[in-house]
């Protein structure tokens, strides 16, 4: 068994120990003895990995520990260099910030480069279809009028020896008619098949792989389709941010994993929002974005309240220790998203808004100053 293939059959746990240097080479092990120089050294890494961790109040894991280790050596100077603007900024670094921040610009934009090669060739087997049945219609009505001239020469009483001549002529083309309108459709079957596929590409793009709603590309691109319809006619549109109450916590005392079970309870809650012809989508960590097209600030909070209240109702278990959850809320903010005119200054304002409701007191919704305006103003 070669090296690679070695590290291929160790777990996740020994990659990791790979990673940190805390693992020699096995082939080496009774070779080299470790020198205390070296001891030394990854102690010392150690403590300031731990450092790092406990400073921000993180928890201990494979991706943290890989996090902190490429901090502290430099391996990722990118995410370094974050790090250092986020600590001066006096802001905290939590886990949504780490894979907010890990998330490889090349990568996105290819992400979003792929999005937009898909609508493209979408659309352009959409303009194929419709080619391909105009011609197959064509080449119907092209067979019907060639037989209709033959019968009409036939009983107009022309030459027998002509049109006999001109009879095999047409059949000869009606087969190569035939032939076409055959293969056209069978164009057509493989056309159709291909924008099916494209269609679950589509869907498995824009969605996220949590919670099973439109992720945060997704949801971008239907604020700004929504915000141009409602310019147009003039309808209302309403942006929600909604966020966890107090998740954190839910992480460090029953572990990522329930952590996780939690927000697809909540997202399936929220969800349901979708019946009155909402969007809704993951926009963070723990944090969700809603659309509400044609309904006003005062109608769009009446139905997020609802859904908060509903959420607080519920009463979950963590399933692998049986200990419960406790009560779970959230909190939201609302914005008029046709007065705030694009999606940044949307965000911005819900961002405000939700703000304020945590300061409130949490597990409720508010909307922002202009959008209550605008509210008051829409009741009649």
């Amino acid at each position: 068994m070669g090296k690679h293939d070695h590290r291929r059959a160790e777990s996740p746990f020994q990659r990791l120990w790979h990673r940190l240097g805390l693992a020699g080479d096995n082939a080496a092990a009774g070779d080299l003895a470790e020198t205390a120089e070296a001891l030394a050294g990854r102690r010392a890494l150690l403590a300031r990995l731990a450092a790092l961790l406990v400073e921000h109040d993180l928890p201990i894991s494979p991706f943290t520990l890989v996090m902190a280790h490429d901090c502290v050596t430099g391996a990722n100077p990118r995410l370094a260099e974050l790090l250092v603007q986020r600590i001066a900024a006096g802001l905290p670094m939590d886990l949504a910030w780490l894979e907010q921040a890990l998330r490889h610009p090349a990568q996105d934009m290819a992400a979003e480069q792929l999005v937009t090669l898909l609508c493209h060739v979408r659309e352009s087997l959409t303009a194929f279809d419709r080619s391909t049945h105009d011609a197959m219609q064509a080449s119907d009505d092209f067979s019907d009028s060639l037989q209709g001239h033959l019968a009409d020469m036939a009983q107009a009483g022309a030459d027998e020896a002509l049109v006999r001549k001109l009879a095999d002529a047409a059949r000869a083309m009606l087969v190569q008619a035939s032939q076409l309108h055959a293969e056209l459709a069978a164009s057509r079957k493989r056309s159709a098949e291909l924008q099916s596929t494209l269609e679950q590409v589509q869907r498995v793009a824009d969605e996220d792989h949590l919670t099973g709603l439109a992720n945060r590309r997704a949801f971008e691109r239907q604020f700004d389709q929504a915000l141009d319809l409602a310019r147009r006619t003039a309808a209302p549109l309403c942006l929600a941010v909604v966020d966890i109450d107090h998740f954190k916590r839910i992480n460090d005392r029953h572990g990522h994993a329930a952590g996780d079970r939690v927000l697809k309870v909540i997202a399936e809650t929220i969800a349901t929002l979708r019946d009155c012809e909402c969007f809704v989508g993951r926009i963070g960590g723990e944090e969700f974005g809603v659309l509400f097209p044609g309904h006003n600030p005062g109608q769009a909070l009446a139905l997020l309240d609802g859904a908060r209240a509903r959420v607080a109702e519920r009463r979950m278990i963590n399933r692998s220790t049986d200990l419960p959850f406790g009560l779970v809320t959230i909190s939201g903010g609302i914005v008029d998203a046709v007065a705030c005119g694009d999606l940044e200054s949307a965000l911005n304002a819900a961002d405000g808004a939700l703000y304020a409701a945590k300061r409130a007191g949490r597990n409720r919704v508010m909307l922002t100053d202009r959008a209550q305006r605008a509210g008051q103003r829409a009741r009649p």
